[in-house]
């Protein structure tokens, strides 16, 4: 019999899992560096609730339009933060060179329904109970809103954000100023 010389050799190839052990500190295999790509998506949150954020306040928030002055066409309107008696917000209006506001026809007041997620008050009042509805300045009510009488023996009238009605002039609500202005709308 022929004797067989046998030769063992060992391979070292670089990923073997042998090798994985004994690899050296400097030869270190550079994994995904995971911690950009956190890093990146918070960032990325972090502007994009900026963004809504700043998208959110420039369209309509009812709350947005409280405390400021809002001019459209031959008017400019002050939607309250505080919630007063009719008297009282007649007097603050009175205090801010205004008056409350009169509601001329349909569209002016879908136009401050669309603002306003409260009841408001406006410068609809009667006198008695055998008096017709007017505004402030003494003009009648129009046939062009829409009105709703709810109660008799109430005297004040308020806005809600669907249709004019009447209430107890003693209730605190929020109010709406109005004063004239000649300039475009903002």
């Amino acid at each position: 019999m022929s004797e067989e010389r046998v030769t063992y050799a060992e391979l070292n190839l670089p990923n073997s899992r042998k090798q994985k052990g004994k690899r050296r500190r400097g030869n270190k295999k550079r994994g995904f560096p995971c911690h950009i790509v956190v890093l990146s998506l918070g960032v990325m949150c972090v502007i994009l609730l900026l963004a809504i954020t700043g998208i959110r306040s420039i369209y309509k928030d009812s709350d947005s339009f409280q405390g400021k002055w809002h001019c459209c066409g031959k008017s400019c309107y002050y939607f309250s933060k505080e919630e007063k008696t009719w008297e009282e917000s007649k007097k603050s209006c009175e205090d801010l060179s205004s008056s409350l506001i009169k509601i001329d026809n349909k569209a002016e007041q879908n136009f401050i329904q669309s603002k306003i997620s409260y009841n408001y008050w406006t410068g609809l009042h009667k006198i008695g109970a055998n008096h017709p509805w007017k505004w402030l300045d003494g003009t009648p009510l129009s046939q062009m809103v829409n009105f709703q009488q709810s109660l008799r023996d109430a005297k004040c009238g308020h806005l809600k954000p669907s249709t004019l009605s009447t209430i107890d002039c003693q209730k605190p609500f929020h109010y709406i100023c109005e004063k004239m202005f000649t300039g475009p709308c903002y």
